[in-house]
């Protein structure tokens, strides 16, 4: 008989007491790779995220809003506000306000809208000003391939949509219009690709963009969707510039005086960090602590199995099996719970985690944003194998030690 067979065989026979194991390395598996994945999930968000800007501008809605909401493009439809601040700020113009208050707005070195007009598949499609395809500022996306839009109807692609659509310059890229609420399919859109980004590794990799030509089409062509004081003169967000010293000028001109709210780019980012930080290292912490929990039950099993086997084992050794047909019986029977762990505790991961997901909402990026696939858990299933396979070192050393007749004497 095979060590192989021996160690399964040895596994049925006691079935409560391996099923008890099993059970607790399952849990393991699962909660851990869990923990993994919202681990993943929040770093990935992070990854992605753009850092370029002074300010962004947008509806009051809160800083970490703003700051997902134009430097990662996630969250649900963003609020409006007017094209009319946009144009003042851009032309840097004198603003008079009804208590004759005088504000001049020069305090900005660049400035561009962006607004959410369709989606296209799983990725979202934004309009911006013509100038920013031209603006030279760390962390701007860089066109590869073609030119940039020019026309209403044109867009250039992120490496990431051109690559997962399977699209180049000269296709037609469908969408659908989404003006707020849910994307609108009755409203279809054929857009013209006319060039794609260079690879960041950011958020500009996962977006469509054109020129505000085709925001103002989408716009007029489906007015009747609009429900604004400024008609479809609106915007969602303005990613700003802003010259050295100017930011509290600026800050308290939009903040105080306007519909809109401006936060500070860093500010922002430090605010995330913060919030969520300590979480994702204290969850990685528990899956490791959960992890070794689950190898301490396997390591002492494996000893008392040892102690319970001693005269069976020396009873093979009679039989003619050798010391490393034994290591092979026990190494055998640790391989095969942590197989069977990793694939009960995968199926549970797998089950549970979009409903986690979706629980948590905002708190974590869409799944259109960062998939996390089943396969992320990976390393939990390696070290479960590993550690498995690490637990039977002590009852190997002492089979090497073993003196059979003295064992079998005790019969």
């Amino acid at each position: 008989m095979s060590p192989a067979k021996i160690a399964y065989l040895h596994l049925i026979r006691r079935k409560f007491s391996s099923l008890i194991v099993l059970l607790g390395i399952v849990l393991a598996v699962a909660t851990s790779g869990i923990l993994l994945r919202l681990y993943s999930l929040s770093n990935a968000r992070f990854s992605s995220l753009i850092h370029t800007g002074d300010a962004i501008v947008g509806a009051k809605s809160g800083a970490l809003e703003l700051l997902l909401g134009m430097l990662n493009f996630e969250g649900d439809y963003p609020e409006f506000i007017p094209m009319n601040l946009y144009q003042t700020l851009k032309t840097q113009e004198n603003i008079h306000f009804e208590d004759r208050a005088n504000v001049q707005t020069d305090f900005v070195r660049g400035i561009f809208p962006f607004v959410l007009e369709a989606k296209a598949g799983d990725f979202r499609v934004y309009a911006t000003s013509k100038d920013f395809f031209d603006f030279k500022e760390k962390n701007l996306p860089e066109i590869e391939t073609g030119s940039a839009p020019s026309l209403a109807g044109q867009v250039v692609l992120g490496s990431e949509v051109a690559s997962r659509l399977h699209l180049k310059v000269g296709d037609t890229l469908p969408a659908r219009v989404w003006v707020g609420g849910e994307p609108q399919p009755e409203t279809s859109q054929s857009l013209q690709v006319v060039g794609v980004f260079k690879r960041t590794e950011h958020a500009w990799d996962r977006i469509v963009l054109s020129s505000w030509e085709t925001a103002d089409k989408i716009f007029n062509d489906n007015a009747v969707l609009f429900h604004t004081p400024w008609g479809t003169k609106v915007l969602n967000f303005m990613l700003v510039y802003l010259k050295e010293g100017s930011f509290n000028g600026l800050d308290s001109l939009v903040n105080r005086r306007t519909v809109a709210q401006m936060i500070s780019v860093g500010e922002g980012f430090r605010k995330l960090d913060q919030l969520t930080g300590t979480g994702r290292e204290l969850g990685l912490l528990v899956a490791a602590i959960i992890l070794l929990l689950g190898f301490t039950s396997v390591a002492s099993m494996m000893m008392g199995r040892f102690e319970s086997m001693n005269v069976q084992l020396a009873v093979l050794r009679a039989l003619g099996y050798t010391q490393k047909d034994l290591f092979k019986v026990l190494l055998y029977e640790a391989l095969y719970l942590a197989l069977a762990a990793c694939l009960l505790g995968a199926l549970i991961d797998a089950s549970l985690f979009p409903w986690l997901r979706s629980l948590l909402g905002a708190n974590l990026p869409g799944e259109d944003i960062s998939p996390m696939p089943i396969g992320a858990s990976w390393p939990v299933w390696v070290a479960v194998i590993a550690g498995n396979l690490i637990s039977v070192l002590y009852p190997i050393w002492r089979i090497s030690k073993q003196n059979i007749h003295t064992s079998l004497r005790s019969i």
